[in-house]
């Protein structure tokens, strides 16, 4: 039996020694998915902030931050793959702060970006057969 396979755009990227994560950065879907949840991320960032500086009890902070911790991580892995934000921070938490974001935003805007770029280099490509097909039927 002959096998059909194409090319679906994903690629490699390394995010820590010999942790990949794999995607198509020029997936609408993938970047829909991403945004969505970088919006999202973005206004329970905002609520958790307020429940932390409202907070007067030292023990229940803590809880705070391990909850948080653990809703931004699972929320990344659920785009990005189990473990991933895991191999991102390298031993540091996903809230703390670097570059004046928390990490979690960092990371996703790093994906974002290699979006972007990715987007921007697909669309310089231009297929000589489809091009042709474009003239003929008068597309652009």
């Amino acid at each position: 039996m002959e096998k059909l396979s194409i090319n679906r755009g994903i690629k490699e990227f390394e995010v820590a020694e010999g942790v990949t994560v794999a995607f198509n950065p020029a997936d609408i879907g993938f970047i829909s998915r991403l945004f969505s949840e970088f919006e999202g991320l973005t206004e329970k960032d905002k609520e958790w902030r307020e429940k932390l500086k409202a907070e007067k009890d030292p023990h229940r902070v803590v809880e705070l931050f391990e909850e948080g911790g653990t809703m931004f991580a699972n929320a990344i892995d659920n785009v990005l793959g189990e473990g991933v934000t895991a191999a991102f921070c390298g031993g540091v938490s996903v809230l703390a702060i670097s570059e004046g974001l928390p990490i979690w935003a960092l990371i996703l805007l790093e994906i974002i970006s290699k979006c972007d770029d990715n987007i921007t280099a697909q669309m310089q490509v231009e297929n000589p057969k489809l091009k042709k097909y474009i003239e003929k039927y008068g597309r652009k």
